[in-house]
């Protein structure tokens, strides 16, 4: 009985010195060698003007019929199980202002077969880079601020979504 006893005890602080470590629920997303930590579901740190290049997406989804425009971190990784039927690349969509995964799913290698874990009811519509908007406007360093990001996607390019959305509905 005093074995048990001592086994909880020393759960409990290996749980607590998890806590401790990993500072009380931040998280963070890892978007190439950068890493955007999320602090109570606002995001936070630094972006290399690569890292953005290579996993930074502006995805209009639509839901139910109406179109929104998103910033978002798009992981991709390949899983391979020896098998071709097993093989299959997995994608996370994250939304770059709270860090919730948005969408999540499974597309099978040599078959029509896509497995959603979250995000089955978004559909996307279109996803494009943002670094050509980033050029256009003269916006080029060599890292950037999340909190710099959002407001240029903010300010600059999300009003000339809508408004070609708009144009295009007319």
């Amino acid at each position: 009985m005093k074995n048990v006893k001592n086994l909880k005890v020393l759960g409990a602080s290996l749980c607590l010195g998890a806590v401790l470590l990993t500072g009380c629920g931040k998280d963070k997303i890892e978007v190439g060698k950068s890493v955007i930590v999320i602090e109570e579901e606002k995001t936070i740190g630094n972006i290399s003007y690569e890292d953005i290049e290579q996993q930074m997406r502006i995805v209009s989804l639509n839901q139910d019929g109406k179109v929104s425009y998103h910033l978002l971190v798009k992981e991709s990784d390949l899983y391979y199980g020896g098998r071709s039927d097993y093989a299959f690349y997995s994608y996370s969509y994250y939304d770059l202002k709270t860090g919730v995964c948005l969408i999540k799913y499974r597309d099978y290698y040599n078959q029509e077969k896509i497995e959603y874990t979250i995000g089955e009811e978004l559909n996307i519509v279109a996803e494009s880079k943002i670094t050509p908007y980033l050029v256009s406007n003269a916006f080029i360093q060599k890292e950037y601020t999340v909190e710099e990001i959002l407001n240029f996607f903010n300010e600059q390019v999300l009003p000339t979504l809508e408004n070609n959305s708009k144009e295009l509905i007319r």
